[in-house]
């Protein structure tokens, strides 16, 4: 009963099915069972999606991005940064942008056919194509 409301996400609190036992079994003994109940029907209340994946994507390229700096080409970065005033790749736009086509692909079938890690990834080459800085994402 507690485990169908929480995959609606209907919050329900445990002390209150522990009433419908007659106060048989305590709330702790429900929670505590919970797990191994979901587990024996092979039932996830987590859902995989490809909003993290590219959130991951977009840290690792600012990542590599920084070693680069680090270990190359400092200085010629932080005279662009200083005379144009701005980052030379823009992760926010690349972001918000490849954002949009992951919400566009929830309406496909796009999430039955691939994992939500390659999803993530063709949302961000797309994105990277429209800003036309598809060169720097492909390293």
């Amino acid at each position: 009963y507690i485990s169908a409301c929480k995959a609606e996400e209907f919050h329900i609190d445990a002390d209150r099915v522990s009433e419908k036992f007659n106060k048989q079994t305590s709330a702790d003994e429900i929670i505590e069972n919970e797990l191994l109940l979901l587990d024996g029907l092979n039932f996830h209340l987590q859902v995989m999606h490809p909003f993290r994946p590219l959130q991951g994507f977009i840290t690792d390229l600012k990542a590599s991005e920084m070693k680069y700096l680090i270990n190359t080409e400092f200085i010629l970065e932080l005279m662009w940064f200083l005379l144009l005033g701005k980052e030379k790749k823009p992760y926010d736009k690349l972001y918000e942008k490849s954002k949009q086509f992951v919400m566009w692909s929830l309406v496909t079938d796009a999430m039955f056919l691939f994992a939500p890690s390659h999803v993530a990834l063709a949302a961000l080459k797309k994105g990277a194509k429209v800003l036309n800085i598809e060169e720097d994402v492909d390293k």
